[in-house]
């Protein structure tokens, strides 16, 4: 991290984002007009219509389809506008969900107007079109931002306002989402508090500042900075001036509450007419059956075409772990939904007599015992044969879990299963265990596995359980197949 000198010259550097907030909408909206003269010329020269079956077949025609085009190109970009895409910006996994939402509503808008005009046109045109649009437009953005921001643009310097757990959380959560440009530069100290010079965020260090002298609210050489009051329980009511004047004298101002567990990813947030009210609505999307339904009709479809896709793979790894020893998948009794015991299937990648070999180990070297203590597993466990570290680095070894995805044991996506021994962990946070089925992978997955402790991984599975959605379930397992390649964090 920078010192507090280098971090005004970025604000300084940064103070164009409200212009820059036009060049995004522009930049869609030239993505929707190369999508369709691009695709309209590539199909008019290399057609391949006559391989399609002849309910895809037609002819290119409709002089008014331009227009039409335009009309849905406005809407698309007014939609990303409305939901904070090219001014108050958004996570780059939530702004993929909403791309591909809006597209697919405008997909449907425009073949509803080709239906209902009776307009004749290439199928294979419509197709190309939207198909282009859907990889372009987050790739696009995504390249953008990353070229601004090797430029000094589109990042915005962001102040803190709190110095206690809640403000350090926020820096750090935005220290995670880079692609939203805020970057913080400072804590800023509400006025009669005692604060260090700085405070720890990260791998580095920002500076603590001052509000006073009151009614000052922030430093003069800050500029404009965006506002992020993160302010602890109880110090929002005595500092209700000072959010007050942030909240005036700011065109956007985020309010990051103190109040931790909700499940944040489904909440929504109603108000009163003329009241100064601010509510939560918390949604519990598991305990929906309608959604219990869709994860399990997902799960059942997805195990079964990977059984059919991998059984090559299975037949390969089976030869190969049959050779260190008899027994090629290992059963384990683990803990799934409501605390109901099931037999958990991986194939065998430690020598036989290995609960033998772990009970010696643990017995003569503390430093493993306490290891596999904190962690439940070895990081240089002397029980693996070497077919079976393979397995474990790319996560191979898991593929049989599949049959218990089919049998309904696990899903493709939720907490890890467990043993009883472990059950203990999760302390008060255990029924959100018992209310998701287990997965074959999950947030702990992708965030770091067997380099995470034990307490992080328990809030991992937590979040996950609360905040849950089948597109936080392909975002998973999107971000799974880097993990399970390059193997991190896998023992």
């Amino acid at each position: 991290m920078a010192s507090t000198l280098e971090r005004f010259e970025v604000a300084a550097r940064s103070r164009r984002s409200a212009r820059e907030a036009w060049f995004f909408p522009l930049l869609d909206a030239t993505l929707f007009a190369l999508a369709f003269w691009c695709t309209r010329w590539l199909v008019a020269h290399y057609s391949v219509e006559e391989a399609l079956p002849p309910v895809l077949l037609g002819h290119m025609s409709a002089d008014e389809r331009p227009w039409v085009y335009a009309a849905l190109t406005i809407a698309a970009v007014g939609t990303f506008w409305r939901l904070g895409h090219y001014a108050r910006r958004r996570p780059f996994w939530l702004e993929v969900g909403d791309i591909l939402s809006v597209l697919g509503v405008m997909a449907l808008i425009d073949a509803a107007s080709l239906f209902l005009s009776r307009t004749e046109m290439s199928r294979h045109w419509f197709l190309a079109n939207w198909a282009f649009l859907v990889l372009a437009i987050p790739l696009t953005r995504m390249a953008a931002k990353h070229a601004l921001m090797a430029m000094g643009a589109w990042r915005r310097p962001t102040v803190i306002v709190g110095i206690g757990p809640n403000a350090v959380d926020a820096a750090s959560a935005l220290w995670s989402e880079p692609m939203l440009g805020f970057e913080p530069i400072a804590f800023v100290v509400p006025p009669g508090s005692d604060a260090p010079r700085s405070l720890k965020v990260e791998d580095g260090d920002l500076p603590v500042l001052n509000t006073l002298p009151w009614p000052g609210l922030l430093p003069p050489e800050l500029g404009t900075p965006h506002v992020v009051i993160a302010l602890e329980l109880g110090e929002a009511e005595r500092h209700a001036s000072l959010v007050e004047r942030i909240a005036l004298g700011s065109r956007s101002v985020d309010v990051v509450s103190p109040i931790r567990g909700l499940p944040v990813a489904t909440a929504s947030v109603p108000h009163f007419f003329s009241h100064d009210v601010l509510a939560l609505r918390l949604h519990n999307n598991l305990a929906s059956a309608w959604n219990r339904g869709i994860k399990r009709a997902f799960d059942l479809v997805m195990a079964s075409i990977l059984l059919v896709v991998l059984s090559p793979l299975f037949a390969w790894i089976a030869l190969q772990v049959r050779e260190t020893g008899r027994g090629v998948v290992f059963g384990h009794r683990r803990i799934g939904r409501r605390g109901q015991p099931f037999i958990c299937y991986k194939f065998r990648t430690m020598v036989p007599d290995a609960e033998e070999r772990l009970r010696e180990l643990l017995e003569r070297d503390p430093d493993r015992r306490r290891e596999w203590e904190e962690r439940q597993k070895l990081e240089s466990d002397p029980r693996i044969t070497s077919i079976g570290r393979f397995l474990r680095q790319t996560s191979l070894d898991e593929l049989p879990q599949l049959w218990n995805v089919l049998r309904g044991d696990m899903s493709l996506v939720g907490p890890r299963p467990v043993v009883s021994e472990e059950l203990a962990r999760y302390g008060d946070s255990l029924p959100y265990y018992f209310e998701s089925t287990p997965g074959l992978t999950g947030l702990w997955q992708i965030s770091g596995r067997n380099d995470i402790d034990y307490r992080r991984r328990v809030h991992l599975d937590c979040w996950y359980v609360k905040n849950w959605s089948v597109w936080y379930d392909l975002v998973i397992l999107l971000k799974t197949i880097p993990i399970v390649v390059f193997g991190r964090g896998a023992y």
